[in-house]
């Protein structure tokens, strides 16, 4: 999925609400009109909108509702340019350096980086892409400790210019933080989570980690 940065959802633009529902996978109505700054009229319209198209349902509890798989496909759109197969080879090149540096660079962090794979229209044929897409899989280094590495790796990413906007975001921080360093800023890059990569059943290549590897 492409988006035009001047497309709009709902009377929103568009990648304001992709921006907000990554930082939402579990909402309501006040969350929307938190997070964009609206009624809780133009929330609802936005909510009706996305169940209209299959991006969200109701979760059964009160007024909460979740992001499907098809929201997911929304939620990791990019409207970058296209980029050539050559750019590709060099941004994927680039992913597995930040990898390396970030396992040289964080040896204790709380999350550790296990395996990257390359997914979507790297795997073809196609001259151009429209982005890469590379799936992140991630562990939580569990012990009696954590809560402590946790505090220190939010204090070491805010000193690397590391924000959290959210309670959500607080909470996944170390593993936002892993995406903050493997993507670089760079909008031709689209980095999911390896349980998105599994949920869509796509072929990928496992280009970084500890099983390196192919899926058909």
């Amino acid at each position: 999925m492409r988006l035009n940065s001047i497309e709009s959802l709902a009377g929103f633009p568009v990648l304001k609400v992709r921006d907000a529902l990554r930082r939402m996978p579990f909402f309501n109505e006040g969350d929307i009109v938190k997070a964009l700054n609206t009624s809780s009229e133009r929330a609802a319209v936005l909510i009706a909108e996305l169940g209209r198209r299959g991006w969200c349902r109701h979760t059964g509890h009160s007024d909460t509702w979740e992001i499907c798989d098809e929201g997911m496909q929304f939620l990791a759109a990019s409207a970058a340019r296209p980029i050539s197969r050559r750019r590709a080879n060099e941004l994927l090149a680039a992913v597995i350096e930040r990898a390396d540096a970030f396992e040289h660079s964080f040896p204790d962090w709380p999350i550790r980086l296990t395996r990257l794979g390359v997914f979507g229209s790297f795997l073809t044929e196609a001259p151009s892409l429209g982005d890469l897409d590379v799936a992140v899989d991630v562990k939580k280094m569990l012990g009696d400790d954590f809560e402590s590495a946790l505090h220190d790796a939010r204090g070491r990413a805010e000193a690397d210019g590391f924000r959290a906007h959210s309670k959500f975001e607080r909470l996944l921080l170390p593993e936002l933080f892993v995406y903050h360093k493997l993507k670089a800023r760079n909008r031709s890059i689209s980095l999911h989570s390896w349980s998105d990569l599994v949920s869509l059943g796509c072929p990928y290549k496992t280009i970084w980690g500890d099983r390196p590897s192919d899926s058909a």
